[in-house]
């Protein structure tokens, strides 16, 4: 027997259901919507120009971005070691979004391949495994509720196979018009090499379909780069700091003599964020993470902790983080939703 809720939304939908299908059939994307408003060494990589952290931010509770994942290369001097350099979106059981230019990372960056082999998810740890099993009450605590629902109506509960996963990466597929070291079209597609099974701690996020912003107030960026300046040691722990989206003449104007032969200016699938006081900014050890904002489902209370977002963009680059009025720049994904869907549902 399912159960309706007053958005029409069953809770089966939420708990029990591949919610990408959902998005993508837009039985979310028509729900949700209007309650936020209509309106080789030669590419370009992770690298040392900007410094990688989400400044500013605040320590991510578990299970309060399940969609959020680590691209992982293997360490070339410590055996069985990863190394975490990018962000990642989970869209679907099998796909995810990132940055083309996380695609590829130098030797020299301590890792034994150029490219990504594994994604992380189901953690916000990614260096200390032992932490998941420390850190799980923490997740009962916040989410009590919503765990009961979720055992009523799918017959189990959180436990420890439900996070963290690794899981080896098939390929990954930049955007054809992506032209390292070009920062234009940076927006890639992660196939995994099995499909993931959802649950309390791993869900995907929906895309954000709609080219307008302005009907968004603040957003929240995501990912393990370093905390403070100056550092190049990234966190261990995820973080989240709450950004605004500028305006694009105004994005221009401030950003105007950082263009150069590799980016001139806004495009129109790209969106310029942050705070322009500075102290809070993602940078390019975050890249390939989302810029979300939350769905607001007006579901019953303990419906409402279950964490649902929309994937608005992806972390692109920035020029020195944390700066004022040098706010960073982001891949739309609304630019992006046929082709996403090509690669992914058909």
């Amino acid at each position: 027997m399912t159960t309706p809720l007053s958005s029409g939304i069953r809770v089966e939908d939420i708990l029990n259901v591949d919610v990408s299908k959902l998005c993508k059939l837009n039985e979310l994307y028509s729900k949700i919507k209007s309650n936020l408003g209509e309106s080789n060494s030669g590419e370009r990589s992770i690298s040392e120009n900007t410094v990688p952290y989400i400044y500013g931010g605040r320590p991510a509770i578990y299970g309060e971005f399940p969609h959020m994942g680590a691209l992982g290369w293997r360490s070339a001097t410590k055996r069985n070691k990863w190394v975490y350099k990018c962000g990642a979106t989970l869209i679907s059981k099998k796909f995810m979004l990132t940055a083309a230019h996380c695609s590829y990372a130098p030797l020299y960056h301590g890792v034994a391949n150029t490219k990504p082999e594994i994604v992380q998810l189901g953690d916000k740890f990614i260096k200390h495994e032992d932490e998941y099993r420390r850190e799980l009450n923490k997740c009962y605590d916040t989410f009590g509720d919503l765990i009961i629902e979720y055992k009523r109506h799918t017959g189990r509960t959180i436990d420890d196979n439900d996070g963290p996963k690794y899981i080896s990466i098939e390929k990954i597929i930049k955007h054809d018009d992506y032209n390292s070291p070009e920062r234009y079209y940076d927006i890639a597609i992660v196939e995994l090499a099995e499909a993931v099974n959802f649950g309390p701690l791993i869900r995907p996020a929906c895309l954000w379909n709609n080219p307008e912003t302005s009907s968004l107030d603040k957003v929240s960026i995501t990912g393990w780069g370093a905390t403070h300046a100056g550092s190049n040691i990234g966190a261990e722990e995820l973080q989240v700091a709450e950004i605004d989206i500028i305006e694009d003449e105004i994005c221009n104007k401030l950003l105007e003599e950082r263009h150069s032969r590799l980016w001139s200016g806004l495009s129109d699938h790209q969106l310029c964020a942050g705070v322009l006081e500075g102290g809070i900014d993602s940078c390019d050890g975050d890249s390939g993470g989302p810029l979300q904002v939350e769905i607001n489902l007006k579901l019953r209370e303990s419906i409402k902790k279950w964490p649902m977002y929309y994937e608005v963009a992806v972390t692109a680059f920035s020029f020195k983080c944390g700066r004022p009025n040098t706010p960073s720049i982001y891949t739309k994904t609304a630019s992006f939703i046929d082709w996403i869907e090509d690669q992914v549902w058909l």
